[in-house]
């Protein structure tokens, strides 16, 4: 038996999830502020149990929501949507990684086009999300809703890749809906914001210096391709360093992405 398989006997032991007629499944995708660093002992009480419906594959594999030391979005994201539909049940399949660019995202992966050493220890990201999706849904039925993706700040480090955002974010888009057999697919993500006044490492540059060509790219995307939603995030609070949300900030991150999937996606259990 794999590694999947068992973890989902093993979650199976603590939920419901094996005996929903329709599970509905959500991929989560990105860089570090998907994948999360906030602290979780930061977390408040009424956050630390995780929902019995939601369930998580995190990576390739079986992992109770909020087991971590620090979390993402998915805190914020799967006790919104168990509040507000407590008899759906929900997989969410995350494969994010921090450092990355829609370079090492894109469905196309070519080694020596990426700018970033995060994206080459990272392997293919886009591909191996798939592989991890089918295998954690095989031998289930399910509904796929949606993408939540939360990238864009390493792209706004690099001139081969901020200015061509929209483009790249364009492709990244088709191919999902493609490959994922649904030209409809929802993608939620979050609207980037890095610091336009940081230095780079020299002292002299500035770190992000294509954070408008991002965000603009972002907005664009959301004006001219159909099902695409920009979650806002520039009040969202941040840890220290200016680029990662706290505890706070990837609960309200979390939710917002809810607010919306609830808006978009009809309830089976009604």
């Amino acid at each position: 038996m794999n590694k999947i398989s068992l973890g989902w006997l093993i979650l199976c032991a603590i939920s419901s999830l094996c005996g929903a007629e329709t599970i509905d499944v959500v991929l989560l995708a990105g860089q570090s502020n998907m994948a999360g660093n906030a602290p979780l002992a930061d977390v408040p009480a009424e956050f630390k149990q995780p929902p019995q419906q939601v369930v998580l594959q995190s990576s390739g594999k079986s992992e109770i929501i909020g087991s971590r030391a620090s979390f993402g979005p998915e805190i914020g994201f799967s006790k919104a949507i168990s509040a507000a539909r407590p008899k759906q049940q929900v997989l969410l399949v995350k494969h994010a990684k921090g450092g990355t660019s829609l370079a090492g995202w894109a469905p196309k992966w070519e080694k020596e086009k990426l700018a970033s050493k995060y994206d080459a220890s990272a392997g293919p990201l886009y591909r191996t999300l798939l592989d991890q999706y089918q295998a954690a849904i095989a031998g289930k039925k399910v509904r796929l809703t949606a993408i939540l993706w939360m990238q864009g700040e390493s792209d706004s480090r690099y001139p081969a890749l901020g200015p061509h955002y929209y483009d790249n974010l364009k492709t990244l888009i088709e191919a999902f809906r493609r490959d994922l057999k649904d030209p409809n697919l929802p993608f939620l993500m979050g609207h980037v914001n890095t610091p336009a006044d940081m230095l780079d490492d020299d002292k002299k540059s500035t770190k992000f210096r294509f954070i408008s060509n991002v965000r603009a790219a972002q907005e664009k995307a959301v004006k001219e391709i159909p099902n695409v939603y920009l979650i806002e995030t520039d009040d969202l609070s941040k840890q220290k360093d200016r680029i990662h949300y706290d505890a706070k900030g990837q609960l309200e991150l979390g939710k917002r992405f809810a607010e919306v999937w609830l808006k978009q996606i009809p309830d089976l259990t009604k």
